[in-house]
């Protein structure tokens, strides 16, 4: 699969559509690969996801290796800005909404409520700015809403067709699939050749 360079999170395999920030007004999730001139600044304003995305390697599946973690949904903000020299830059933040289900045997006492105020006491008192909602019995289903690290970089890019690479200042290069239509850039990720996330710019 593409990786885009917004957010490592995501680009990855994605199966209920979700949409953040205008989605209606920025179709986002509707358009396919097309390329364009990408020069200027995008301020990002929209998220889609068309299918859940599993994550693995979480500190929770190390306390509980019966545990699954997927993104959900997410909201995205920031800017992107393609200079005609082929330079760019890129300031972003990403919060994501996951989904954490834990069987019961991962807290041998209590209950989903018990669990919820037990994640939210240990969001508080470790600083992390996330919310916790958990529902269930048998398998405890909680959301937790919060920021991924901020993303600012610079760097170089290319253009190539439908396909925008970007090798920024510190890191490895990354392609991901794009498509400008009027003044709306899609950043898409593809899974198996379909679009699996959409993030919209908006041209200033």
């Amino acid at each position: 699969m593409q990786r885009l360079c917004v957010i490592g999170l995501i680009l990855i395999v994605l199966n209920a559509a979700s949409c953040g920030g205008e989605a209606a007004a920025d179709s986002c999730g509707q358009v396919q690969p097309c390329g364009g001139d990408v020069r200027g600044t995008w301020d990002l304003s929209s998220y889609c996801q068309n299918e859940s995305a599993p994550v693995a390697g979480t500190p929770i599946m190390a306390l509980c290796p019966m545990a699954t973690v997927s993104i959900v949904g997410g909201r995205v903000e920031g800017a992107l800005t393609y200079n005609a020299d082929g330079t760019y830059s890129e300031t972003s933040k990403f919060t994501a909404d996951a989904l954490w289900e834990l069987p019961s045997s991962c807290f041998k006492a209590g209950s989903c409520s018990d669990l919820e105020a037990t994640l939210r006491k240990e969001a508080a008192d470790s600083g992390d700015m996330v919310s916790f909602s958990c529902s269930g019995s048998s398998v405890c289903s909680c959301h937790a809403v919060g920021p991924t690290p901020p993303t600012n970089e610079t760097g170089r890019y290319e253009v190539s067709g439908t396909v925008l690479k970007t090798t920024p200042t510190v890191q490895a290069s990354s392609t991901t699939s794009f498509c400008v239509q009027g003044n709306l850039l899609h950043l898409l990720g593809l899974d198996g050749g379909k679009v699996a996330v959409d993030i919209v710019g908006r041209k200033r």
